[in-house]
């Protein structure tokens, strides 16, 4: 773990992340080990708000899909394999930047996960569908990905 604070870093090891979160924003404590030299005339502040980055390793079961994806009350519009759109429950396992991780369970083979802002639409309603690459959110031309409309 890194702390920047104006011109000085520290870098330390987070020993423990506590368990509660705050409502709402969902922070988390975390107690770090910031190794200090006795010259360092700056020092992190304990109860320091600080920004990190943790690595969290790797959760089986899951996929990541654009936060977008994911509406009111956890709704997650599909498309399925016969062009169905469906809206299901999301179990959202992670939140990171832009991205969640969904519970593999929400898709089935051949699902497809709409991303764009659409009214009017139930469930049942037969679409017509577009891929669009996730980088850039740009429609792909037909033929750019095999077996793709």
């Amino acid at each position: 773990m890194t702390i920047h604070d104006g011109d000085a870093t520290f870098t330390g090891e987070i020993i423990r992340i506590r368990a509660d979160l705050a409502e709402g924003s969902r922070l988390a404590g975390v107690i770090a080990a910031l190794p200090v030299l006795p010259d360092d005339s700056r020092r992190p502040l304990i109860g320091q708000y600080v920004e990190a980055r943790v690595d969290a390793g790797h959760m089986d079961g899951v996929v990541a899909v654009p936060r977008r994806a994911i509406r009111d009350n956890r709704r997650l519009w599909v498309v399925d394999a016969d062009d169905m759109l469906q809206v299901r429950e999301a179990n959202v396992r992670w939140e990171s930047g832009q991205s969640l991780l969904i519970d593999t369970a929400d898709l089935a083979a051949g699902d497809r996960v709409v991303v764009s802002r659409i009214a009017g639409l139930v469930p049942g309603t037969r679409v017509r569908s577009r891929l669009i690459d996730p980088s850039t959110g740009r429609v792909l031309q037909d033929g750019a990905l095999a077996g793709s409309e």
